[in-house]
């Protein structure tokens, strides 16, 4: 459970990762931002079938059961440590759903239409979040340079 992981050594070791992370962004003026990779299994692992391996379906329903409780746990001491959180889940169990593959079949690693998508994605954020103060600060800066 989020709980349980959350209690763990290896969280602790996290959060106070995290926290030093966060004090050396702020001494540096850096707003740092996580953003949560779901793995193959946590999106595909409801489309499963019959045909997908006997190994694999004997952890099947422990997988699904279980896919939401990591990000969960994360989000938290993410939030704790007053960082940026974005989840890439939604958007990738769309995509699924729609019979999209963004994963090679036998690796773990995004194919180039699941590196399309994050890319777009993470585009989209730091274009509404973020351009705004940049064009504000670039304007004050033209502004200030006297020819």
């Amino acid at each position: 459970t989020p709980a349980q992981m959350l209690a763990s050594e290896e969280f602790q070791a996290v959060r106070s990762l995290l926290a030093r992370f966060q004090a050396i962004c702020r001494s540096h003026d850096i707003v740092p931002l996580v953003l949560y990779i779901p793995t193959a299994a946590q999106i595909y692992a409801r489309y499963s079938t019959p045909k997908s391996g006997a190994q694999w379906l004997k952890i099947r329903e422990q997988q699904i059961a279980a896919r939401q409780n990591t990000e969960t746990a994360v989000s938290t001491v993410v939030e704790e440590a007053g960082l940026g959180f974005f989840s890439l889940s939604p958007l990738f169990k769309r995509a699924a759903a729609e019979g999209k593959m963004l994963y090679y079949p036998l690796d773990a690693h995004w194919n180039a239409e699941g590196r399309e998508l994050a890319a777009q994605f993470l585009a989209g954020i730091l274009k509404s979040r973020y351009a705004p103060a940049i064009e504000t600060e670039s304007r004050k800066d033209s502004m200030a340079v006297t020819p």
